[in-house]
């Protein structure tokens, strides 16, 4: 075959390989996008359900004070006053089904990046952009970090800490960020932010104790493997 012809075919997969990746790129810039969306909405609605929890709790306390003001024998007034009570009670009860409602809603609709261990176990998903790093960069770079954390022979499982700061609560050890768990991805799991911070830590901690686990007596082949090779080499230099 002509020379021309390979190169019309290294050309076409050449293009096709880079069709596929725009396509991947756009994809997760949409899923990206909607998973913002998708936020924001959520932000917006718990906004108007807090405005309304606070407004009917300034409600509540004074009906409660209302009722501690009554004599034993204002049985009308006092019926009203728990009437509305109840039924500031049951309104929160509403807030709070919706509100979970809303999370499992949340939940389905969108897309998670996995953050991975070092064999490949999926740890936890990242929803949420911080700043200007998407959901997929930051799955990405937290995996990277765990992967420099389980190649750190003097690793330290009880130095990777829960720091606080003012918006996020950052997992980290030493001057190393591993990653830093904000509000947002609190809302995609339905958890306190400090809660899901410790859960992610934990699940670091236990997929590097595992590999090393698995991988020690493969360590321990490859480096008697090494210094077999490196006898070997000095034999031959002396002997050869």
């Amino acid at each position: 075959m002509s020379i021309r012809y390979w190169m019309l075919v290294v050309s076409c997969l050449f293009l096709k390989v880079s069709i596929t990746c725009g396509q991947t790129e756009v994809l997760n810039l949409k899923n990206d996008s909607l998973n913002a969306a998708i936020i924001k909405d959520y932000q917006d609605n718990v906004a108007l359900m807090e405005k309304q929890r606070i407004a009917d709790s300034v409600r509540k306390a004074e009906l409660e004070y209302q009722m501690s003001r009554l004599r034993t024998t204002d049985n009308l007034q006092k019926d009203d006053l728990l009437r509305q009570l109840q039924a500031i009670d049951q309104k929160e009860n509403e807030r709070i089904v919706a509100k979970k409602a809303r999370i499992d809603s949340l939940r389905i609709t969108a897309r998670g990046y996995p953050v991975t261990g070092v064999l490949k176990d999926t740890l936890f998903f990242i929803y949420a952009k911080i700043g200007a790093a998407t959901p997929n960069e930051r799955a990405g770079n937290i995996s990277r970090k765990i992967r420099q954390l389980y190649n750190n022979d003097f690793l330290k499982y009880d130095s990777i800490l829960v720091v606080s700061s003012e918006n996020t609560r950052d997992i980290v050890y030493g001057e190393l960020i591993i990653m830093s768990v904000s509000e947002n991805d609190a809302i995609w799991y339905g958890k306190q932010i400090d809660t899901l911070a410790g859960r992610f830590t934990g699940a670091i901690k236990d997929s590097i104790e595992k590999a090393r686990k698995e991988n020690s007596f493969l360590k321990l082949l490859l480096r008697v493997g090494l210094v077999l090779l490196v006898i070997s080499i000095v034999w031959l230099l002396l002997w050869a």
